[in-house]
């Protein structure tokens, strides 16, 4: 069993770590190296004092080696940054086995997520203009302050057409969903026109 070392500062008392202390704080951790107690915590997640800005200090930056004030590991214990410390700790643990995702993966589910909806909405209008198609029927779009009519018929010479759609947001800041139409006429013009705008929650590039 190691023996802890009497440092200078305890010699007239015969103080050293009482290796129990680790069963009363579980944090905690000793340096050979420094001769002295660190919160493993701290050392590991806590960057800066925290919200009321305490200073990261002993137990954290240097050794902690004054064995009668032992009233430091409790006091450290009441920290914010060692509290959010500990949370980090629990949170790094539940990812490392699998109990959560990170945060990474949430947002790439989330993101998955929204491009299955945007997909799911973009179905009708696909069909709806399919079915437009065949049945010679018109596409009501819109250049600037004037209406326009599109030809259903430019559209079925042309031997392909496709669907643009992209973001827009407006002055009010509203995420909407431009559908185009892209399609070569019969004399060879490359033509895009407007179809509408489709008011969304989120939009995500597919």
């Amino acid at each position: 069993m190691y023996k802890y070392p009497i440092l200078e500062h305890n010699k007239k008392r015969g103080l050293r770590f009482q290796a129990k202390w680790f069963d009363e704080f579980p944090w905690l951790v000793y340096s050979e190296i420094k001769s002295g107690a660190f919160c493993q915590k701290c050392v590991i997640f806590s960057k800066t004092g925290g919200a009321l800005k305490q200073p990261l200090g002993q137990l954290v930056l240097r050794e902690f080696n004054n064995w009668k004030k032992l009233e430091v590991f409790q006091d450290h214990c009441k920290l914010t940054y060692y509290i959010n410390a500990t949370l980090d700790a629990e949170h790094f643990l539940n990812i490392l086995e699998k109990r959560e995702k990170s945060i990474i993966e949430q947002i790439d589910n989330y993101r998955r997520l929204q491009i299955k909806e945007n997909r799911r909405h973009l179905i009708p209008i696909v069909e709806c203009i399919i079915m437009c198609s065949r049945q010679e029927l018109t596409l009501r779009g819109h250049r600037g302050e004037t209406n326009k009519t599109l030809s259903v018929n430019d559209v079925n010479e042309s031997k392909c057409f496709s669907i643009l759609a992209d973001e827009t947001t407006d002055i009010s800041s509203s995420e909407q969903l431009t559908l185009c139409l892209r399609y070569i006429d019969e004399d060879g013009n490359l033509n895009e026109d407007f179809l509408k705008f489709i008011e969304v929650e989120n939009l995500t590039g597919t």
